[in-house]
């Protein structure tokens, strides 16, 4: 389903929940409501979009969807959904950085166990931290933000899949092999800003996460220790555990945790 900010989207979309949740053979009254991962920062109600610049439009037609339903509808920025799924899966992370390099790049930040969400909602957008200050346009009007450097969009040749690209460079392709460096080159940046600011592990996740191995890791912490400015001793970045459809898992888990913690149960 292509997104369209209209009303007709708005009921395609309603069609597809609902027949879902038809299917699944569940009387409305259990289910707890309906989480969406989107590509913008949500509100702290999760009801509205305060940002949202990579799709088509504006994000308003989400705030109509609630009135076609008898359940909670709620949003959720995408990225913050992957790094409570990965909450959820590895439980006991304290603080950490999670980095989610998909079509886009995007951050969130673990505190104490918990998702920060920041004074308005906008922490832990790494993305548009600026690298190159007079480098590529960004979508958020900006020059060299790190979106612009280390996304799979700017990773990959237009018509070139992630499958293609780590299988030539697991065969030492080398203008692959070139290509990757300077990615890793600008990666580096960026986390060593990010790392700098806040001294936390760094977690990679999004579609590069299943793709990484060992090596790539060592590599990057290599090219991170070369250019910090304080000495960095151990190993402080780990790929994701939860690979598969962790923004889809992360925006159910909200409702599902306050459900439990209204029962009683620790979660956390």
């Amino acid at each position: 389903l292509i997104f369209k900010n209209n009303n007709k989207y708005v009921e395609k979309l309603t069609h597809h929940v609902s027949s879902f949740i038809e299917n699944i053979g569940y009387n409305i009254e259990r289910i707890l409501g309906v989480g969406i991962s989107i590509q913008g920062i949500a509100d702290k109600n999760r009801k509205s979009v305060l940002y949202g610049k990579i799709l088509p439009g504006t994000y308003s037609c989400f705030e109509s969807l609630q009135s076609y339903f008898t359940i909670p509808i709620m949003l959720f920025h995408d990225v913050r959904c992957a790094a409570a799924a990965e909450l959820w899966q590895v439980k006991l992370i304290d603080n950490a950085i999670y980095v989610s390099i998909s079509e886009h790049l995007g951050g969130a930040l673990i505190i104490n166990n918990q998702i920060d969400f920041g004074k308005k909602g906008y922490s832990g957008a790494l993305e548009h931290l600026q690298i190159h200050h007079q480098g590529r346009n960004c979508y958020c009007g900006q020059k060299g933000c790190l979106e612009t450097y280390c996304s799979l969009s700017a990773l990959l040749d237009e018509n070139e899949t992630i499958e293609q690209f780590f299988k030539l460079l697991r065969c030492n392709n080398q203008e692959i092999k070139l290509r990757w460096d300077c990615f890793l080159d600008n990666l580096a940046l960026g986390l060593n800003a990010t790392y700098l600011l806040l001294e936390r592990d760094i977690i990679l996740g999004g579609d590069i996460a299943s793709y990484l191995i060992d090596d790539d890791i060592m590599t990057l912490q290599h090219k991170i220790k070369k250019i910090a400015t304080f000495p960095i001793d151990d190993k402080f970045i780990r790929i994701a555990q939860q690979q598969n459809n962790a923004s889809v898992i992360g925006a159910g888990l909200p409702l599902i945790i306050e459900y439990l913690e209204c029962q009683g149960v620790l979660v956390f």
